[in-house]
């Protein structure tokens, strides 16, 4: 078939290191109709108690908050890290090397391929094919920690944020025959990947705001828009 693979090292006792290895998972679920931003901050405090509780090292838990406007149900998940995960698996990876497996993981096809955003924690890499931009956010320990398909990074300050997303989220609506299909959004904040995939511009900008409220607006955070398209 052609595919790309390869055989790690020890692999015959992998599923061993996996399982040391593994996320921490906390999911709390509230039915709360137009829920406040004290609501969610509420919820997602509830989460990230009930996963370090479990086991996560406090500093790698990132929260993913969903709202299904239609039933009214808020759902919070925590994810963390155990503490042994949370050692230096690689030394820092630069950004030709963080190039390289952009580029790989790109496949053939791929051309044009550049570094469109970076910061302290992550690169962000896109290139060209066919009609669409691939993108790829890599972190600094050389993991690719988001992959889309046809996509668009900027870098702003943490306070300037906002104007970012409603740009994405008008130049980048596809305009279906019944519907309009908005962009999904991640945001790298810190050493952070946050997605948010809310269908409205609000709750989306509401969920944004509490994960960099505590920033100092001028640091730089990386705004994906990744293009949500059906075929």
């Amino acid at each position: 078939m052609d595919l790309q693979y390869s055989i790690p090292e020890n692999a015959e006792v992998i599923s061993s290191i996996g399982v040391s290895l593994a996320m921490v998972r906390d999911v709390i679920e509230r039915v709360i109709p137009n829920p406040t931003e004290q609501d969610i901050a509420a919820m997602k405090k509830e989460a990230i108690d009930a996963c370090i509780d479990s086991g996560a090292s406090a500093d790698t838990v990132e929260v993913h908050i969903e709202i299904d406007n239609q039933s009214g149900k808020v759902t919070a998940i925590a994810t963390g890290s155990t503490e042994v995960k949370t050692t230096d698996l690689l030394k820092e990876c630069t950004e030709k090397e963080a190039r390289e497996l952009a580029a790989t993981d790109f496949g053939s096809g791929a051309h044009d391929i550049e570094c469109t955003c970076r910061t302290d924690h992550f690169y962000v890499f896109t290139a060209k094919k066919a009609d669409k931009t691939p993108l790829r956010i890599i972190d600094k320990k050389g993991f690719i920690r988001v992959q889309c398909s046809n996509a668009r990074a900027v870098c702003v300050p943490a306070g300037k944020y906002k104007e970012a997303v409603e740009t994405m989220w008008d130049e980048m609506a596809i305009y279906k025959s019944e519907t309009i299909l908005r962009p999904d959004y991640y945001l790298c904040i810190g050493p952070r990947v946050c997605d948010y995939s809310a269908v409205d511009l609000n709750q989306n900008e509401l969920l944004m705001n509490l994960d960099i409220q505590e920033r100092d607006p001028n640091e730089k955070i990386i705004v994906v828009g990744d293009c949500n398209d059906i075929f």
